[in-house]
């Protein structure tokens, strides 16, 4: 989507102005401290329902809800383990960032499209 598109959902005021745009880089990494946590588990979890899931399908399970339930582990360990981070990536691509006169905006265009809006007044100082 263009930015003269994200822009149009902006709803200016009448006195309000665009002082600046940008957009977060999809390529940055995208870790967070919770991920020091969630990466070991992601990993461990992964292995332990994939080895299931093949043992399950190896020994012929008459066990049906079993290897199903199994195989949604897998499916979940994925997420976990890669599926995250690509879904991060690809919201990224969709996001715009907006300063205006009296407004912090922010504009991602997902689904219907999402719109976050802080006034200025109201955040404060931003130390750097």
């Amino acid at each position: 989507m263009p930015d003269d598109e994200f822009a149009s959902r902006l709803s200016l005021q009448s006195d309000e102005r665009v002082l600046w745009s940008g957009r977060p880089d999809p390529k940055a990494p995208t870790l967070s401290p919770i991920d020091w946590i969630a990466v070991p588990f992601s990993l461990l979890w992964a292995g332990l329902t994939t080895s299931i899931f093949f043992f399950a399908l190896r020994n012929h399970s008459p066990n049906l809800p079993r290897t199903v339930l199994a195989g949604i582990g897998v499916v979940v360990g994925t997420y976990l383990v890669a599926g995250r981070f690509l879904y991060k990536r690809w919201l990224r691509r969709r996001t715009r960032y907006f300063i205006t006169t009296k407004r912090l905006i922010t504009v991602r265009s997902v689904g219907r499209g999402m719109v976050e809006e802080a006034y200025i007044h109201d955040v404060g100082q931003i130390h750097r």
